[in-house]
């Protein structure tokens, strides 16, 4: 499946359910109907009341005593048609209350299902970002994996034009800088040497973007160490010209100390000087060479 056809997919499955909100608005319409024809009812009501009293009223104060008998007759029929009338306006608006109320419980229910589903369409969204996430890494994950393929020894990454060997996993264990080093050396190459701010800014963006929270107390063994003239040294030979440390870490006074890096988000201040026998993850670091395909194929 593309990248395309996975994206689509997730959209379509969120679009449905536009499609379930549609009866929460038929429901909410017909609702509407069943208060207008309740507010009829009452006034139909109040208006036979009204004119059964006044009629009441009427022939009380008239006091006329010649009217026939059928006109007592025809007054009488017609209250009792009025007074029909008024029972049958009750009737009808306690059925209309009985209908409101069942179709309040239904719009109650209607808006818990809506409330649902705009919650699960949330989820989808986090879900699919969480996806989409994953994948745009597994792609440079994919293309480092590829180069190194290429390039490198199995295990390691090309970065740079160099293989490079982050000793990331619980089974690599922690060495001290010496063990460290001649890791490296038997696989080889040595351990980092960081002689660019290129390569310093590479190095930390790879450690930060593969590293979770539990990782970024580690510390990692670089190429550097306080040789006995009194100054910092690589393991090649050549001496510090350009470092990175944190605060207080490039005293030219240590005893004994060997250079390591850490994880932060500050990569001019990410070098620290610990002691050679200290026991830490490490870098490794050597040129790409088209043997190491055959030499692991």
């Amino acid at each position: 499946m593309t990248d395309l056809d996975s994206n689509n997919g997730f959209k379509t499955l969120v679009s449905q359910n536009d499609d379930d909100v549609e009866p929460a608005r038929k429901k909410a319409s017909s609702l509407l109907l069943y208060k207008a024809a309740i507010a009829s009812l009452a006034i139909l009501a109040a208006v036979l009341l009204i004119v059964d009293i006044l009629l009441v009223i009427h022939y009380i104060k008239g006091g006329n005593t010649h009217r026939s008998i059928d006109d007592t007759e025809s007054i009488k029929k017609e209250l009792i048609k009025l007074e029909q009338s008024y029972k049958f306006a009750v009737r009808n608006l306690s059925d209309a209350e009985k209908k409101l109320e069942s179709e309040m419980r239904r719009q109650t229910q209607s808006n818990w299902e809506l409330d649902h589903h705009k919650r699960r369409t949330k989820d989808y969204e986090v879900q699919l970002d969480t996806i989409l996430k994953n994948v745009s890494s597994l792609k440079l994950h994919l293309a480092h994996t590829e180069n190194g393929c290429r390039h490198c020894p199995v295990g390691w990454i090309l970065l740079n034009s160099m293989c490079y060997y982050f000793a990331l996993s619980p089974l690599d264990g922690k060495k001290s800088w010496r063990h460290a080093r001649h890791f490296c050396q038997i696989h080889g190459g040595d351990l980092i040497t960081i002689d660019s701010i290129e390569e310093e800014i590479a190095t930390m963006n790879y450690l930060r973007n593969r590293t979770g929270p539990s990782m970024n107390f580690y510390n990692f063994w670089i190429g550097l160490y306080f040789s006995k003239e009194g100054l910092w040294r690589w393991g090649d030979g050549r001496d510090l010209i350009e470092g990175y440390w944190a605060d207080g870490e490039s005293s030219d006074e240590v005893q004994e100390d060997c250079a390591a890096l850490y994880s932060t988000e500050n990569f001019f201040r990410a070098w620290i000087s610990i002691h050679c026998t200290n026991v830490a993850k490490w870098i490794c670091e050597q040129d790409p060479s088209p043997n190491h395909l055959r030499q692991y194929s």
